[in-house]
């Protein structure tokens, strides 16, 4: 069931690239919210008309400051990792920035620890071997962002291609993680955990050294070849650590569970985005040229993913063969 769903969230990602290289070529990039609009509202429209609630509803108090504390832990964070492109660290828009989310998500996590029904609980992060899988989530989706970010930006800036072909490229790598979603929910099924959370992980930590061996001297068709492998590995691995990682908590504590992984996403992706364009923008100051400068920075972004994928995998063979002892076994 996860894999399916996996399997579904990945079919965007994995037409988007080309699509949009499409509509950039032959319309302009503002085309591109302009064919967005439709899709959403026939989107509202469809989950108006077919989700239903299930569960009992219950009367629960909203917890405002709580809210008011997420929304400034991500701008803090997010804006301090964007503006390391532009701005020193000892700045107000990275260190202050930065500094003000970790002191927002500090705030978060003490009122978390003090209600008595937190918006999201943190509670639960208790649980070691949870924490591990939810580590390893967001590990690699930060590498998987990073990747998506730096890819195009190589192809374009480095080998010349244009948008079309950098999105064509990507495609069949976005395919097969698509593709390997609900195979990877099979073989969890079928052969347990083990199995597709060893191999996933590491097929991706071996494209990233690829990427990192090859990384002044990338072809579009090396690119190809090696995201597939990547990809093979993202989708095989990514819903199954979600999916053996909820199995570690009880029944009542998964809906926040599931929370926090979707939460983990979203902070993963801008933060990937902006730390990867950090290192690119530091390669390009005062290379000879745009070309040797992404090469270069380029190369500093698959290092830097080299290692949380080096330390996702650890944590996966951790939590995966040798679990922290908890509560009632999990």
């Amino acid at each position: 069931m996860m894999g399916m769903g996996t399997l579904i969230t990945a079919i965007a990602p994995a037409i988007g690239p080309t699509f949009g290289g499409v509509v950039i070529s032959q319309l302009g990039w503002r085309w591109i919210f302009i064919f967005i609009l439709p899709v959403l509202l026939v989107s509202l429209v469809m989950g108006t008309l077919s989700i239903r609630q299930k569960s009992e509803l219950r009367r629960v108090r909203f917890d405002l400051l709580s809210l008011l504390l997420i929304a400034l832990t991500f701008c803090g964070l997010i804006y301090g990792f964007s503006s390391m492109t532009t701005r020193p660290f000892l700045s107000l828009q990275v260190a202050g920035a930065m500094a003000a989310g970790v002191v927002a998500c500090a705030g978060f996590a003490f009122r978390t620890l003090k209600s008595s029904s937190p918006i999201l609980d943190l509670r639960i992060l208790a649980n070691l071997n949870f924490a591990g899988y939810v580590l390893a989530f967001l590990l690699f989706q930060i590498a998987s962002l990073g990747l998506a970010f730096i890819l195009p930006n190589y192809m374009q800036l480095v080998n010349g291609s244009s948008a079309l072909i950098s999105g064509l490229v990507v495609l069949p790598g976005a395919l097969l993680g698509a593709a390997f979603a609900p195979l990877g929910g099979r073989i969890l099924d079928t052969l347990g955990a083990k199995s597709p959370l060893m191999t996933g992980p590491a097929l991706a930590l071996s494209s990233l050294a690829l990427f990192l061996a090859f990384g002044r001297h990338l072809s579009d068709a090396g690119i190809c070849g090696i995201y597939v492998l990547y990809m093979a590995g993202m989708g095989m691995s990514s819903g199954n650590i979600m999916t053996t990682g909820l199995g570690r908590l009880d029944q009542r504590m998964q809906s926040h569970g599931n929370a926090l992984f979707n939460t983990v996403q979203q902070f993963a992706g801008a933060v990937g985005t902006s730390v990867s364009a950090a290192l690119v923008a530091a390669g390009q100051s005062g290379a000879a040229t745009q070309a040797e400068g992404t090469a270069a920075g380029s190369t500093l972004a698959f290092g830097m993913l080299l290692v949380l994928l080096a330390i996702q995998y650890l944590t996966v063979i951790k939590v995966t063969l040798k679990p922290f002892p908890t509560p009632g076994g999990r």
